[in-house]
């Protein structure tokens, strides 16, 4: 299908991020790889990292970090899958936290959403983020994140699988 070989790699929390890999895996005929498992880069031409957001932060950073130098002139492509809205200055202010401005100006940023499931997560934080929606003025966000929210969508991964066809 493409000329080029590509891997996508990821690092999944409570499942959005593999599922995306995974579809992304099925359309494109590229490997999908946990970076939990230790993966190493290889001679592949398209670099793909998915990585969920979590408290602020890319999960997947270290990996970046630590693999940089092998990536750096390959075609990276980055999903971001968190449960802020797409846009948000949440988002950006996450990715500035997480990556250097040399690695962000390099790489193809593609923003998705995720899901948030209570039981999913320990009782601290679940009640910590209820807690932290009670002063929350948008009635959607506050319903999304109080009684939680699924919103990963195949669909989604059309402008990215269009994006890396025309590479």
């Amino acid at each position: 299908m493409l000329n080029m070989s590509g891997v996508i790699y990821f690092k999944t929390k409570y499942g959005a991020t593999e599922q995306y890999a995974n579809w992304l895996s099925q359309d494109l005929g590229f490997e999908s790889k946990n970076i939990k498992k230790g993966p190493k880069p290889g001679s592949e031409h398209i670099v793909i990292i998915g990585s969920s957001i979590i408290m602020g932060k890319l999960k997947a950073r270290g990996w970046i970090q630590k693999y940089w130098s092998i990536i750096k002139n390959k075609n990276v492509i980055i999903l971001a899958i968190g449960g802020a809205k797409i846009g948000s200055k949440d988002r950006e202010e996450a990715m500035a936290r997480s990556l250097s401005s040399d690695i962000l100006n390099n790489v193809k940023v593609f923003h998705l959403r995720g899901r948030f499931d209570h039981s999913k997560v320990n009782f601290l934080l679940s009640k910590m983020i209820k807690k932290g929606m009670e002063n929350e003025k948008d009635p959607v966000v506050k319903k999304e994140w109080t009684e939680g929210f699924d919103d990963v969508k195949r669909e989604y991964l059309k402008p990215i699988i269009a994006y890396i066809k025309g590479l």
